[in-house]
């Protein structure tokens, strides 16, 4: 997979979930939170913690929109993994958590509040976000 790191804290301030989101080519799928950790408004009336043991018991599938949306609300990020999946790819979360997610359309990834790793088989996915984020990107 093609990957890019960007730092959390850069000039411009803290790079959250959103910022990244802003300039994600969307595309067809559906969207799987396996992991989170961090502090905002949690979606479906939740409270945060709620939130968080649902994610990491059975995970959290949302549709770009909700994607979006719950980002928005967030304030800090400090663990998280999205994934973008076909929409007929119905594993669940300990099913992709086993995997090396090589086969998902896209990985987003928070690591302990301090980077993010966006990783994709398709470069041109990675590109906006190298773009938008050029100052700390890395290509591996």
């Amino acid at each position: 997979m093609n990957r890019i790191e960007i730092s959390m804290h850069q000039k411009a301030g803290t790079v959250e979930l959103a910022s990244l989101l802003a300039v994600v080519i969307p595309g067809e799928w559906t969207w799987h939170l396996l992991d989170f950790h961090g502090i905002g408004i949690a979606p479906q009336n939740m409270t945060m913690p709620q939130f968080e043991d649902l994610v990491r018991t059975s995970g959290y599938e949302m549709t770009w929109p909700e994607l979006r949306k719950s980002a928005a609300n967030l304030e800090q990020t400090w663990d998280c993994l999205v994934v973008a999946l076909n929409p007929n790819d119905k594993r669940s979360r300990q099913a992709l958590l086993n995997s090396d997610l090589s086969d998902t359309h896209l990985v987003i990834e928070a690591v302990d509040s301090g980077k993010w790793i966006v990783r994709s088989n398709d470069a041109a996915c990675l590109q906006p976000v190298a773009k938008a984020f050029s100052s700390d990107a890395g290509s591996s």
